[in-house]
């Protein structure tokens, strides 16, 4: 009958949904950033424990290297100092002047013993390796530079997002205290507007009870006659909006204002002031329909009835509408 106070209640949850959905999209987006933060710091620290184990592998390489070459210097010159070919003397000088080609060594030395040979093959293994070491090295550096530039985006967008979803929450809890500001107004002016329905208090039912034992209907005594002459004699008529109630608003099966039970499909309406009994017939858009009044009502300002639901669709009345109301003869 009233569906402003559900309205009124049902605010503070709109204007809540109304904002949860953007700020759970932020608290998403701020929480793949801080996971994203989290894999890059995972990446980085890899990098630096790769980068330890080169640095080390390449010292432990630089120190074999200085050993095989100090070693093939010396094995050089004790072969020079005994009187080999002066090829032999040339790659002494070459290679103490750090310009020797190993190829050509091995190829000089093929004549000498296996262990010379040998030891050749191992230190140009031991060059090659410290060459490849040194690019994983300097692959792992630039690896760490783009990092770092990664770290410091993904930190200004966290930054940036969480500074949003701060706004984002700060505006939530003003709308919600708005929301619920207004719809405890609403619920006020409702409550002010629609007092206790005197159709469901026992004061209500005894009120009415009286009445019709003092005035037995279609009675001309002095109580009738000062509630008709408020009313109007046959073919009074008003002029108003026209409301209904009875379906889905607990209604149905509860005591009228008159004493009666109220049935929802009977062609039955709340007035605020004819007397109990009364036909009247009401003219909307959609028709015209005699209903008989049985309850007070309607208590929202400007409305002149409100029509049980089968009486209200009798003339399609969906929403408060305007009709004419005239008391039957």
């Amino acid at each position: 009958m009233w569906p402003g106070i559900a309205l009124a209640a049902s605010l503070a949850v709109m204007a809540s949904t109304a904002v949860a959905s953007p700020i759970k999209q932020t608290m998403g987006d701020v929480a793949s950033l801080v996971q994203e933060q989290a894999d890059l710091r995972a990446e980085r620290e890899q990098l630096a424990r790769d980068g330890a184990r080169l640095e080390a592998e390449l010292a432990e390489l630089r120190d074999e290297h200085r050993s095989r070459l100090v070693e093939v210097q010396e094995r050089l010159v004790a072969l020079y100092t005994k009187g080999h070919s002066s090829a032999v003397a040339s790659l002494v000088v070459d290679t103490l002047a750090g310009e020797g080609d190993l190829t050509g060594m091995a190829v000089v030395m093929s004549h000498l013993e296996r262990h010379e040979r040998t030891q050749l093959e191992d230190l140009a293994e031991v060059v090659e390796r410290m060459s490849e070491v040194e690019d994983e090295i300097a692959r792992g550096l630039e690896r760490v530079g783009e990092l770092e530039d990664e770290w410091q985006d993904v930190g200004t967008q966290l930054r940036e997002a969480r500074a949003e979803l701060a706004r984002m929450r700060v505006e939530a809890a003003e709308r919600a205290a708005a929301a619920r500001a207004k719809a405890e107004r609403f619920a006020q002016q409702q409550a002010a507007a629609l007092p206790v329905q005197p159709s469901i208090t026992p004061e209500a039912v005894e009120r009415a009870t009286a009445e019709q034992l003092e005035e037995p209907l279609g009675d001309e005594g002095d109580a009738g006659a000062a509630e008709s002459a408020s009313a109007g004699p046959a073919g009074y008529t008003e002029v108003g909006v026209a409301s209904w109630y009875g379906r889905g608003d607990g209604f149905a099966g509860q005591m009228t204002a008159s004493g009666e039970i109220f049935d929802p499909t009977a062609m039955t309406a709340a007035h605020p002031h004819l007397p109990f009994g009364t036909m009247v017939t009401v003219t909307g858009p959609g028709g015209s329909v005699v209903v008989r009044i049985n309850d007070r009502g309607p208590f929202v300002g400007g409305r002149i009835i409100d029509l049980s639901w089968a009486a209200g669709r009798a003339i399609g009345l969906t929403s408060p509408v305007e009709v004419t109301l005239t008391v039957n003869g």
